[in-house]
């Protein structure tokens, strides 16, 4: 009985990069095998395009990626515009003094104000339930 070392040279090989025909309109949506409506793609690429888009065409897609870039910048356009929660001045969006708590934005000074207002009135319970309390 002879002992035989493994075949180190298996695991050298390098994996070669397979081109898969991906259907513009699949099959199941009553695609054709025309040449204009499959693509070459890597596995890699197309097993990609599928968990973002399923089944959807290029146009289809495109379409997507062009709505999802509009709420992107509808967004971005109201985050410019936000009120003061103490003033309801329009706060820049990188200002040095903004504060944000939460959904809330604020000026530093007025939440300031408010902080120290809400933390009086805490005080000022305290105080009024230490009274009754004795």
């Amino acid at each position: 009985m002879s002992f035989r070392k493994p075949n180190r040279r298996k695991n050298k090989r390098k994996k070669r990069c397979w081109l898969t025909k991906h259907h513009d309109h699949a099959k199941s949506l009553g695609g054709t095998l025309d040449f204009f409506n499959i693509f070459m793609l890597s596995e890699k690429h197309h097993q990609a395009y599928h968990s973002l888009f399923g089944l959807r065409t290029f146009a289809e897609a495109a379409e997507v990626l062009n709505r999802m870039e509009k709420m992107h910048k509808e967004t971005v356009m109201n985050r410019d515009s936000v009120k003061c929660k103490g003033c309801d001045a329009v706060v820049a969006p990188f200002a040095p003094d903004r504060i944000q708590v939460g959904l809330e934005v604020w000026h530093k000074n007025c939440y300031l104000k408010a902080r120290n207002e809400y933390e009086d009135k805490q005080k000022q319970i305290l105080k009024r339930t230490a009274r009754y309390g004795e």
